[in-house]
């Protein structure tokens, strides 16, 4: 629970990363925006302090959002950083997919400001250290 997160976010499209660091900055959030999964992981591992928390859009081009998070995962150093999969529809296939994938929780990409900082106040919320994703409170919709 952190009213000041560190967060990373992952999307190709930098008309909506320019809208997402306004809106992050605007609740006191810090916020690190890449255009692709592979700027991102390349660094991290030169980047003190590590990010609360990394928010991967699904659909990029080259490496997608469930691709980024597994690679993340399976990085001993890196794997206990909660990362988020922020998609604009997803199946109960899916959800499993990103579960399955390594995700701590699904967010489907907002409309509005407003909805961001909805987003952004409840992720602060979580204690990512004894969170526990389980199919209910999974997928914040």
């Amino acid at each position: 629970m952190k009213d000041d997160l560190l967060i990373y976010y992952v999307d190709n499209d930098r008309d909506d990363l320019e809208f997402l660091s306004e809106v992050a900055q605007n609740a006191g959030h810090r916020i690190v925006t890449f255009t692709s999964g592979e700027e991102m992981l390349s660094m991290l591992d030169f980047v003190h302090p590590a990010p609360d928390v990394i928010f991967v859009d699904q659909m990029m081009p080259g490496m997608n959002g469930t691709e980024v998070i597994m690679i993340l995962k399976s990085n001993s150093i890196l794997q206990h950083i909660p990362a988020i999969i922020v998609t604009g529809s997803c199946t109960i296939v899916e959800v499993d997919m990103f579960l399955k994938a390594g995700a701590n929780h699904i967010v489907e990409k907002a409309r509005s400001k407003s909805e961001y900082e909805e987003i952004f106040y409840n992720v602060a919320q979580i204690d990512w250290e004894t969170y526990c994703p389980v199919l209910k409170d999974f997928v914040y919709l």
